[in-house]
């Protein structure tokens, strides 16, 4: 996970970021995808504007994940994942 941190961190415009999310997810199995609801198993992140979107989408899920004590370590890793490339991006458009 380290190495995936810092390509995020070290993302200079808005289409690298966007790169790196979508390699990111990728990596996710459907098994791991599986418990959560339909509109969340298949991660579609095309422009910049859906990390932000996605992100959100699936903070809440992972909520009620948490709510129903089922343990789920990699959706975790993935909302940690994409808040940072949400943050990059952020970042990217304050400071030139």
């Amino acid at each position: 996970m380290k190495a995936w941190l810092e390509d995020m961190a070290r993302a200079r415009t808005d289409a690298e970021v966007l790169e790196e999310a979508r390699a990111y997810c990728v990596l996710m199995h459907p098994r791991e995808l599986a418990p959560l609801p339909a509109d969340c198993r298949s991660i579609r992140i095309d422009d910049p504007a859906d990390i932000p979107r996605v992100t959100r989408r699936l903070a809440e899920v992972y909520a009620g994940l948490q709510e129903q004590a089922l343990d789920a370590p990699r959706l975790r890793d993935l909302v940690a994942y994409l808040s940072l490339a949400t943050q990059r991006l952020g970042e990217l458009r304050h400071w030139p």
